[in-house]
């Protein structure tokens, strides 16, 4: 077997041992189109990362640009100034499955249910393997 055969073997054996991070994370969801702002739209002008108890449903899920900019998960703040902390971002299948979730028990124009009990502060539990490709500053969950 030549070096170049050896070598491929060698990476194919490492690169199969190396299995993403499993994680189980609990917090409030926030659009990303709201944190990027630097104000919620709904309710309006506040600082996102130290009001998602207050971000309402109708803005995750009706609002175009903030369910299409994908969603975070947001846990308890860490900070002295009370801001969430930016623990994951949802993949686009995440994303998908959140505005589903948020539709089913959410108080929005577009939900399913009629109406769901949550207006503001949509929590969650979102479990999956973190992305080992991502290089954003904010872990990627699969």
């Amino acid at each position: 077997m030549n070096r170049f055969a050896l070598s491929a073997l060698a990476l194919l054996a490492v690169s199969s041992t190396v299995r993403a991070q499993e994680v189980c994370v609990t917090g409030f969801v926030m659009d990303k189109f709201c944190i990027d702002r630097g104000a919620l739209l709904d309710p309006s002008g506040l600082w996102p990362l130290s009001n998602a108890d207050v971000h309402t449903v109708h803005c995750l899920i009706d609002v175009e640009s903030c369910r299409m900019s994908g969603y975070e998960i947001l846990t308890e703040p860490i900070d002295d100034e009370g801001n969430y902390t930016r623990a994951v971002e949802l993949d686009s299948m995440g994303n998908d499955m959140m505005v589903t979730f948020g539709k089913e028990v959410g108080n929005c124009t577009d939900c399913l249910t009629a109406p769901g009990s949550i207006v503001a502060g949509l929590r969650a539990t979102v479990k999956g393997s973190l992305d080992p490709d991502h290089t954003g500053p904010i872990p990627r969950l699969l």
